[in-house]
């Protein structure tokens, strides 16, 4: 994860000197340097109100980097605001587009078991189009399940799918589980655990479940 994000005119000049010293900091190699910026950085302050939190970067235990910066380096991140059928969620979205961006597939196709690969032939059909915009909002690519789990049949013949999808953020407040024609999904406040791509793990959650036939061509589970 790079510290200072691209092409982000937008920013303040404030925010874009952090970005510049948290940058210099990650790569100093004289100790001393590595304890001036520190230092410096960890004065950094923003005049503005936007949420903000701090996420540790890999690299700099156990290395005396000044005291006020707390022995690592840190990230401010901004994020927006969510309100969501009772939820309230703060995103990073350019950071989570980004993470999504490195990843080459799904859980699903990662896997190779008979249940996964019906997933993956019915993903594209498998979530409405409400939970496909919320998705899209969080910066999450919807092709790109973190997990896909298969739980037997519901009394209709079709199988039970569970799953989830992470983004870079947290769950505020929490809400009722969403139900959209019998396609459910809720953040969870905590969630199973993230990939170290989503910056070691600081990462919420939001799980689905769902029902879908068999159309693969390999035997259903028994």
């Amino acid at each position: 994860m790079k510290a200072r994000p691209k092409d982000d005119t937008a920013q303040e000049p404030a925010a874009v000197r952090f970005f510049e010293l948290a940058e210099r900091f990650r790569n100093a190699t004289d100790p001393d340097e590595a304890k001036r910026l520190g230092d410096e950085l960890g004065r950094a302050v923003f005049d503005d109100n936007r949420t903000r939190y701090a996420y540790r970067l890999p690299g700099f235990r156990n290395r005396d980097r000044g005291p006020l910066a707390f022995w690592f380096a840190i990230l401010i991140i901004e994020m927006q605001r969510l309100e969501h059928r009772g939820y309230i969620v703060e995103y990073d979205r350019e950071a989570t587009v980004s993470v999504y961006s490195s990843l080459a597939q799904g859980g699903a196709t990662l896997c190779l078991c008979n249940s996964c690969e019906n997933f993956t032939r019915l993903r594209s059909q498998a979530y409405p189009p409400e939970f496909v915009s919320l998705l899209e909002t969080l910066g999450v690519d919807p092709t790109k399940e973190g997990e896909a789990y298969e739980c037997g049949k519901d009394g209709t013949g079709l199988y039970i799918y569970g799953g989830w999808f992470h983004f870079l953020g947290r769950v505020v407040q929490t809400g009722p589980e969403a139900d959209v024609n019998g396609f459910k999904y809720w953040f969870d406040l905590t969630g199973p655990p993230a990939g170290e791509e989503f910056r070691g793990g600081a990462a919420s959650a939001i799980e689905f479940l769902t029902h879908l036939p068999w159309v693969s061509d390999r035997p259903e589970p028994l």
